[in-house]
């Protein structure tokens, strides 16, 4: 009876492990396949886990689900913002929320989402800790979030950070005329908080809020900030391909988060 237990008991951390590792998938790509993939991974995750009550934080302006999809897979799709201004540059045909994903007033919404992502959002919070929190609050028991955010120790990023905001505004107006604020893609401070690849530190911070780590993807390079640069481009072109087949989770460009709130069980 006692050899049968020790096996019993061995198996099963056999399998708690191996349950571990699933839900804990480390990945690393090029930031090419970030951006040319992402309304399509965002799309088959929705549909692959039937997800109906959808928000989305941050996509005042530039929503990533179509309105054609939201349909055709009967979807509640909120978008949660912090400007009026960027939610009325939104459709109305959209369900909209003005509110501070980052503030104590989250508490009096009611609604509990099977899942909420956002795209290019977590740079902004000044309190990422709350953010994550608040996140957590409103899904449902099971839920999941996604979120695709830019990496320190990119070094765009990291001069985005040290140098003052009217500099860096200007800056990036010179390597993209279109990135003025009247426009849908227009610049935010960032303060880059929680804002890391797939380190060991990251994952252990992002677990202490009570979430599971179901994936999470490091991408490598960022030719955008280099375009009017060509060599400076060649060469971090050439250090993003060696990353991708030596990767390094310290210097990474973009991340995709796949985490859920665990189900409780009585």
């Amino acid at each position: 009876v006692s050899m049968l237990f020790c096996i019993n008991g061995v198996t099963l951390l056999v399998i708690l492990i191996s349950w571990s590792l699933i839900l804990m998938k480390v990945t690393f790509d090029s930031t090419e396949t970030a951006h040319d993939n992402y309304e399509r991974f965002l799309m088959d995750y929705i549909q692959k886990n039937k997800f109906k009550n959808i928000c989305e934080v941050g996509g005042g302006s530039n929503p990533s689900l179509a309105i054609e999809f939201i349909r055709n897979n009967n979807i509640q799709y909120t978008l949660l913002d912090i400007s009026q201004a960027e939610l009325n540059k939104a459709s109305n045909e959209f369900h909209k929320i003005r509110a501070d994903i980052a503030s104590d007033e989250i508490i009096k919404l009611d609604s509990n989402f099977d899942f909420i992502f956002s795209r290019m959002v977590a740079e902004h919070v000044i309190n990422d800790r709350i953010f994550h929190q608040n996140i957590y609050r409103l899904l449902n028991e099971g839920g999941h979030a996604f979120h695709f955010i830019p990496t320190l120790w990119a070094l765009p990023y990291l001069i985005n950070l040290l140098i003052p905001e009217k500099l860096a505004y200007k800056l990036l107006l010179w390597i993209d005329p279109n990135r003025g604020k009247a426009g849908n893609y227009g610049k935010f401070p960032a303060y880059y908080r929680g804002c890391r690849g797939p380190t060991k530190g990251q994952i252990k911070k992002i677990t202490s809020y009570g979430y599971d780590v179901v994936e999470y993807t490091g991408f490598f390079g960022h030719g955008y900030y280099y375009e009017k640069i060509r060599p400076l481009k060649w060469l971090h072109e050439k250090l993003a391909f060696f990353l991708t087949k030596h990767p390094i989770s310290y210097l990474t460009s973009y991340a995709y988060m796949v985490l859920q709130k665990p189900m409780k069980y009585p």
